[in-house]
């Protein structure tokens, strides 16, 4: 029996033995390995989806979900001298806000004389940014005596470009 292990019979039985360890051993290896990378794969997916939230986050904090408007501080318009509000209602500040009004009487009247061009009509007012869920006192108007005041209103910001056309009078 002795020979059985100690010769070549024993040789091959060892050089067996060894190559099983081995391959358990590297099977191991491989299977922690690719737990690993399961793992991290999955620790990618979550940052993945956190990025994502964090971007749309950051989209909704620079154009906004909304847009300003104007309002006449007195809406029963019984006085003559008016303040104008531009309010922002949204949940997140807006940028780089600007607002062109031109009274489409004025631009009518220069259109027939020929005298026309972008900044020749209409006041322009760079607000800039303006803070979620606040108003801005923008500028005082007399309002006509009679009649009403066509308007066009403007606003432009990061978020894009919005036309209003209203109405102003007693």
């Amino acid at each position: 029996m002795r020979e059985l292990f100690l010769g070549p019979a024993g040789l091959i039985l060892l050089g067996t033995l060894i190559s099983a360890a081995g391959a358990f051993w590297g099977y191991a290896k491989q299977n922690h390995f690719e737990n690993d990378i399961s793992l991290k794969s999955q620790l990618l997916l979550e940052k993945n989806k956190e990025i994502a939230r964090i971007q749309e986050s950051i989209k909704l904090a620079v154009t906004g979900e909304g847009f300003c408007y104007l309002s006449l501080t007195d809406e029963n318009r019984s006085v003559d001298k008016q303040k104008v509000m531009l309010i922002n209602p949204g949940d997140y500040p807006m940028y780089d806000v600007n607002i062109r009004i031109v009274d489409l009487a004025e631009f009518s009247e220069k259109a027939k004389k020929g005298k026309i061009s972008f900044d020749s009509v209409g006041d322009i007012y760079p607000v800039g940014e303006i803070g979620p869920q606040r108003a801005l006192l923008l500028l005082s108007w007399i309002l006509p005596d009679s009649g009403v005041k066509d308007l066009n209103i403007f606003f432009s910001s990061r978020k894009g470009f919005l036309r209003s056309l209203s109405d102003y009078g007693k």
